[in-house]
């Protein structure tokens, strides 16, 4: 009789060991003293890819979100699929079943948010990043929470956007989930963007800026009203020496191994 009840308490921890795990929150503290490592995926948002970023020790795998036509979340890193497939289409313009006929380099679908979400589960972490559209914002801002539940990865994200509002939106069915404003480089100088931060809410941790932006002095500034650095582009060994040197909290990079090697 013995037997039994030890494979039974055995199966019990390891089921409470999986809930404890699903629920631990994302540690960003960590990236005080190394930065986060956030794999980026070039043109090809492959399984391919990611499984290559997550065997060099990445915490986190991007993905840029957009809503297709019949509303299905698709991840790719531009909403037109020519780079990636060589196919001229646009997500936002077609159907999923259109979308997924057309393959990357490797021979991949496109994939969905939820397919990704299937496939790792909280076996990793990540950056969902909200791409503007010009219409059905909204669907797809709630979309991507509905996903997030469902797949119960509420501690396992980081929002993404450019849009002030879209977070802010995000938060109110998602509190827990650290947020990054992704700032841009077009149209937008040092003193609109410094505006824009300094009237951050908290939940608003991370602010992503391109390589060109970033210097010691950006890092004060952000320092000054409690966020933290997120550098886009990061790929090479002086990319990773310049972050390193100006105390970046995170850097995206297409050149994971590299990257995990540099910040050990």
């Amino acid at each position: 009789m013995k037997l039994p009840v030890i494979v039974l308490f055995v199966l019990m921890l390891t089921i409470i060991y999986g809930i404890w795990r699903d629920h631990q929150p994302i540690n960003i503290k960590q990236s005080r003293h190394q930065p986060l490592i956030i794999g980026h995926q070039g043109q090809d948002y492959t399984l391919a890819n990611y499984n290559v970023a997550l065997k060099s020790g990445v915490q986190y795998i991007d993905q840029k979100v957009f809503l297709s036509q019949d509303h299905h979340l698709v991840v790719a890193n531009d909403n037109n699929l020519n780079q990636a497939t060589g196919q001229n289409i646009n997500i936002t313009d077609s159907n999923y079943r259109t979308i997924q006929h057309h393959k990357y380099h490797n021979g991949e679908s496109v994939h969905t948010l939820n397919q990704i979400f299937d496939k790792y589960g909280v076996m990793t972490n990540y950056v969902i990043a909200i791409q503007e559209q010009n219409n059905h914002h909204e669907l797809l801002e709630r979309g991507i929470i509905s996903s997030i539940r469902r797949n119960h990865l509420t501690n396992h994200v980081l929002l993404q956007s450019t849009d002030v509002n879209s977070l802010s939106y995000m938060h109110q069915s998602l509190p827990q989930a650290p947020e990054i404003l992704q700032i841009k480089n077009t149209n937008q100088s040092k003193v609109d963007w410094q505006k824009t931060v300094s009237q951050l809410p908290a939940a608003v941790q991370f602010i992503a800026l391109n390589q060109s932006l970033v210097n010691r002095e950006t890092v004060s500034f952000l320092n000054k009203h409690h966020k933290m650095l997120m550098v886009n582009d990061s790929n090479s060994k002086s990319d990773f020496v310049h972050a390193k040197s100006i105390g970046a909290q995170a850097i995206v990079t297409d050149n994971t191994k590299a990257a995990t090697i540099y910040f050990k």
